[in-house]
């Protein structure tokens, strides 16, 4: 692909494909940025104290995290993968229109970076063994791959058997949460021929290891682990360092 790796074509699929046993999503957006001449992290570091300050006084309801590229070809395509996350759609415009209003203004212009790529998503999570502190202060991993259904299957059976086999390994131990991630805005067919993205994260790369391992040694040829083998398969794995920002 030639722009973000992360994120696959599936652009017209109604959600409500979804059985009731799949949650509400969440709306995130992806930029894939690179900094201005002269900028680098130090620079991102002072923009994220502004950026929560200016969030803060707006009363905008957000989360957001920057990912860098750790194991990925062509690893200087872009130095930052920006992700905001929101509660639904409506709390997204609300943040849209913060940022093109006059308000939004100062954080507009120190913004150190420029974005060739902006996807907007939507993820259903899977149940979860960490919460938001597992991951505060510290690096963790995000790994993405990017999927196709097998014939006959949908993306309500793609979440329900990864729900399944995610919580066999959590009964093993692993710590990893996951998504599965669909676009709705940014994508272009030619350049995002996949069904969906399945995204992993671990409060730390021990934690990955360890989930990567447990996988293989627990997972793998489980009844839950072939459910999955039935309904989709995945390449093209991504995985990044990141840290919560807000």
């Amino acid at each position: 692909m030639k722009k973000i790796i992360l994120f696959a074509t599936l652009i017209g699929l109604p959600i409500s494909l979804f059985a009731q046993e799949v949650p509400d999503p969440l709306t995130a957006g992806y930029s894939q940025c690179k900094f201005l001449p002269g900028k680098g992290m130090e620079s991102l570091e002072e923009y994220i104290e502004l950026f929560n300050e200016e969030l803060d006084k707006a009363g905008i309801e957000m989360n957001s995290a920057m990912l860098m590229p750790f194991f990925k070809t062509n690893i200087s395509e872009y130095d930052v993968l920006w992700v905001n996350t929101w509660e639904d759609n409506t709390q997204a415009g609300k943040a849209m229109d913060w940022w093109l209003s006059d308000a939004g203004e100062k954080s507009r212009d120190a913004w150190p970076m420029f974005c060739d790529t902006q996807v907007l998503t939507y993820q259903w999570w899977m149940e979860m063994v960490t919460d938001r502190d597992d991951f505060e202060g510290q690096n963790f991993s995000a790994s993405y791959y990017t999927c196709n259904l097998s014939d006959g299957k949908n993306l309500s059976d793609a979440y329900l058997a990864s729900n399944a086999e995610l919580k066999l390994a959590h009964s093993k131990g692993s710590k990893s949460s996951s998504a599965l991630i669909r676009p709705a805005s940014g994508t272009n067919v030619g350049e995002f021929p996949f069904d969906f993205v399945r995204l992993f994260t671990n409060p730390s790369f021990e934690n990955w290891g360890e989930a990567v391992d447990g996988w293989y040694d627990d997972v793998r040829g489980s009844a839950e682990s072939n459910k999955v083998r039935d309904a989709y398969d995945c390449n093209g794995s991504t995985l990044f360092t990141g840290r919560i920002v807000r």
